[in-house]
């Protein structure tokens, strides 16, 4: 029943339809139609579709993929080309341009700019109306167009929403636009100009105008590229020339200079070796070099200068070179071009020379510069060879003693490495089986710059022979006398010598560890039973029981050798054996009057050239005693 019959009436907004004119959307009741006999709803909204189709990608240098149809609704943002869907548009750049991704491109509606009219109906253009709105109650609606009118009047131009609007419009002036957003904006791709077989620049072969990539040396086998000049090195640009701009030149880096051969001193400091030292800067090179004989090399270390040992191999050593210049004053001989630096930035520069290729002729130019326009066939170093040399000084040496007397010293080692002014370790000392005449000193010695002889040398003699039992004779008139071999030897026990007159004294003597009776023998020379007109003798004993005797006037009063080499003298504190030379001792009295033949052990006058024939030595105190006297 037409009164009891309701409904409601809207455009499909979910499909993108959208109210263009007519009867506003809201309820439709059924109603009796004037002239007809079947009951009807009021007159329907006029619906218009809102979709908007995005425009073809034109761009000659794009290949696309399902762009064509692709629509999109203002008001939901529906779209039948969605992005991740096998529906998406899909652009890639053609070939030899980038970049070189394909991407899926959303079509996307935006808002257009319109010009307003104040009424629509006004506009008989198509063109004009599809550009024009008209302010409704303060609001922009838009012009809409049909070529055979729009409402009972035949107006072709109305604004939207009329309810005069009895046709649905062919076409309405666009509020919104559709556009694909994001398509790749195809550049042709820069000619990766900067490789070369000693140029890495891998990562510059897919770049458009305004990418950039990293260029530097390198690609040898021994890794040892420079830069030789042309491009700079580092970040590059691909330029809307279509490249990177001047590439770099690389070369392998040149060889260190050579050493020629090792000089000669003109003093003869050193030794020139006969073969090893052909070396360049920096290597490892086996060439050794000492000091000449009695020199010594030294080095400050610090503040110290010290002695280095001979063994040392010698370094060649790159040097600035001593020709300097301008290198393109040299472009017509590679040899003066390659020897020559130029002054920079406060150092020395090597040049490098370019080959005269065609047309093009033969350039010096420094390492690094800009000029080049294609690699140098070769560089300089800047630098030349030469070798570290020693310093060497005199050494230290020894007095000029006998060779019998020389073999009687223990020297060590370092006594050849000394020299004034540097710290000395030489040690001298007697040698195992011969005693020390002379006053003890320090075993350390060294020398001064103006006498580079090493100062009071150890004196010294061969210890007493330890001679092998029996050595008396059967016959005793053939034997000279106990006490003076005795004296002598120390391989024999003497027991019971009675100090009487000469002939009466007799001594019992047998070997060391003999179990046997001892051997008597008589004494057959005056040493025992003589009275010293000074006074009787001033015996003396020693710690193990052993007996000698203290002169009063000292060693320098006795004139006999077994006197001499029987007796001891007080010096100081302590007791020292006296020592005998048959020749005598002129030192000790000065070169005044006789020459003592018997002085004490350590006295000043003891030396090389006054060397004594015996020293006493078995009544030290604590020395090596083998017999005693009973």
């Amino acid at each position: 029943f037409p009164e009891k019959c309701t409904c409601s009436v809207r455009c499909k907004a979910k499909r993108g339809f959208v109210q263009i004119g007519g009867v506003p959307e809201g309820p439709r009741r059924c109603m009796a139609q004037e002239g007809s006999a079947f009951p009807a709803f009021a007159d329907p909204p006029l619906c218009f579709s809102g979709d908007i189709r995005c425009e073809p990608l034109n761009e000659p240098n794009l290949l696309a993929s399902g762009c064509r149809d692709c629509q999109v609704n203002p008001f939901t943002n529906a779209t039948t080309c969605a992005v991740g869907t096998s529906d998406a548009c899909r652009a890639v750049c053609k070939n030899g341009y980038g970049p070189t991704k394909i991407t899926q491109v959303p079509c996307v509606a935006y808002m257009t700019k319109l010009r307003v009219t104040r009424d629509c109906s006004s506009i008989d253009s198509v063109d004009q109306c599809m550009e024009h709105v008209q302010m409704v109650g303060g609001v922009e609606k838009r012009c809409c167009w049909h070529n055979d009118g729009l409402n009972r009047e035949k107006a072709k131009c109305l604004v939207e929403g009329l309810e005069s609007m009895t046709r649905a419009p062919m076409r309405c002036a666009a509020l919104y636009a559709a556009m694909f957003e994001g398509a790749p904006q195809c550049k042709k791709m820069c000619v990766n100009n900067l490789r070369s077989p000693l140029v890495a620049a891998d990562g510059c072969d897919e770049k458009i105008p305004g990418e950039t990539c990293s260029v530097s040396c390198g690609g040898s086998p021994s890794g040892d590229v420079i830069f030789a000049g042309g491009g700079k090195l580092g970040p590059r640009e691909c330029t809307e020339q279509g490249d990177f701009g001047k590439p770099p030149f690389c070369i392998e880096k040149p060889q260190a200079p050579r050493c020629g051969k090792y000089p000669v001193s003109p003093q003869g400091l050193w030794d020139v070796p006969s073969s090893g030292c052909q070396c360049r800067a920096g290597e490892d090179c086996d060439c050794q070099v000492s000091c000449s004989k009695n020199r010594v090399e030294v080095k400050t270390v610090g503040r110290e200068r010290v002695v280095v040992r001979p063994g040392v191999s010698r370094e060649c050593i790159a040097k600035e070179t001593p020709h300097i210049g301008r290198c393109e004053d040299h472009s017509k001989s590679q040899e003066e071009c390659l020897r020559l630096g130029e002054r920079r930035n406060g150092g020395v520069t090597p040049c490098c020379f370019q080959a005269r290729r065609g047309s093009s002729p033969s350039r010096c130019l420094p390492l690094g510069s800009p000029d080049f326009d294609r690699a140098p066939s070769q560089c300089g170093t800047g630098t030349v060879g030469e070798w570290e040399t020693p310093v060497c000084e005199d050494a230290c040496r020894l007095p000029e003693i006998p060779a019998e007397f020389l073999a009687m010293l223990d020297i060590s080692e370092d006594c050849q490495y000394c020299t004034p002014g540097t710290p000395c370790h030489c040690k001298i000392s007697c040698k195992s089986g011969f005693d020390r005449f002379d006053k003890e000193r320090s075993v350390r010695y060294s020398c001064t710059q103006g006498d580079l002889v090493f100062k009071d040398l150890p004196v010294c003699g061969r210890q007493e022979p330890k001679a092998a039992c029996p050595l008396f004779p059967e016959t005793k008139d053939r034997y000279p006398g106990p006490k003076k071999a005795l004296a002598k030897y120390a391989s024999y026990e003497v027991k019971t010598c009675l100090f009487g007159r000469l002939g009466k004294s007799q001594c019992a003597v047998r070997c060391l560890g003999d179990q046997k009776e001892p051997q008597t023998i008589s004494c057959k020379s005056p040493i025992h039973g003589r009275q010293n007109r000074k006074g009787p003798l001033d015996f003396w004993k020693a710690a193990d029981g052993s007996r000698g005797f203290l002169p009063q006037g000292g060693c320098e009063a006795i004139d006999d050798e077994l006197l001499c080499l029987k007796a001891a003298e007080k010096h100081g504190l302590l007791d020292f054996p006296c020592c005998w030379r048959a020749a005598g001792f002129p030192s000790a009295t000065g070169g005044q009057g006789k020459a003592a033949k018997c002085i004490r052990r350590t006295h000043p006058a003891i030396g090389w050239s006054e060397h004594p024939d015996i020293v006493q030595r078995h009544f030290t105190s604590g020395v090596d005693r083998k017999w005693s006297i009973q």
